[in-house]
């Protein structure tokens, strides 16, 4: 990385740390070829540095940080400011939209809406509520118009081998987001792809389950001398 000596990693005040993220390998490659890396997030003060790298972690970026990454020349994930589900999927369910095959049912938030929750306080009793609210919703028959979806991770994901079987009002609900059920099978198992890409570097990643609902664990990924892996 030519020309640059001083990154700054601009993140969200509830979420400092860039452990268990990718970002995390790339810093340390970064570092071992003397360029500084800084973590910020203070954004009544900023600091010089050659490449702004917008780490907020959010669904929806606040147009306070984005405002505040434009002072810098370079920026990288400046116009990635809205990853939710809602504003980019293809196989979205809507009404009067014909389709009944199978379907499934996520946050319409990035991870569940997780990295949003980060940092509130968790109460016992929504705790208690969120649990049985879940078991209702996976015994109840789906005529049963209270029926509320509550996903706070990826575990509470549900399919439905119709889309007719939906809870009556799912549809409607702005946190959540319901799609056609298109998977990628392979000798009967379930197929998850991941790509991280930056620049010219690419890591592709592929994992299978029996389980038609998973997540690829994070491995350790070696960064060639070539450039880094993003």
């Amino acid at each position: 990385m030519p020309d640059i000596s001083t990154i700054l990693i601009l993140t969200h005040s509830n979420a400092l740390s860039l452990h268990g993220y990718f970002l995390e390998l790339l810093a340390k490659e970064w570092q071992t070829r003397g360029i500084r890396v800084m973590i910020h997030h203070d954004l009544d003060s900023s600091v010089p540095a050659d490449v702004c790298f917008v780490h907020v972690n959010l669904s929806l970026v606040p147009p306070r940080y984005i405002e505040f990454a434009r002072r810098y020349p370079n920026t990288v994930n400046l116009h990635i400011t809205d990853i939710r589900k809602k504003s980019y999927s293809r196989n979205r369910v809507i009404r009067g939209d014909g389709y009944d095959g199978p379907v499934i049912v996520k946050s319409s938030l990035n991870y569940a809406g997780i990295p949003e929750r980060h940092g509130r306080p968790e109460r016992r009793l929504r705790r208690i509520w969120e649990k049985f609210n879940r078991e209702l919703t996976r015994r109840a028959p789906p005529g049963l118009p209270f029926q509320q979806p509550s996903i706070t991770s990826k575990q509470h994901y549900r399919v439905f081998p119709q889309r007719r079987m939906l809870p009556v009002g799912w549809l409607d609900r702005d946190d959540i987001i319901v799609e056609r059920f298109r998977p990628e099978q392979h000798g009967g198992n379930f197929v998850l792809r991941e790509w991280y890409f930056l620049g010219d570097r690419e890591y592709y990643s592929c994992e299978i389950s029996k389980d038609p609902i998973f997540r690829i664990v994070p491995m350790p990924v070696e960064i060639g001398a070539a450039g880094a892996v993003g």
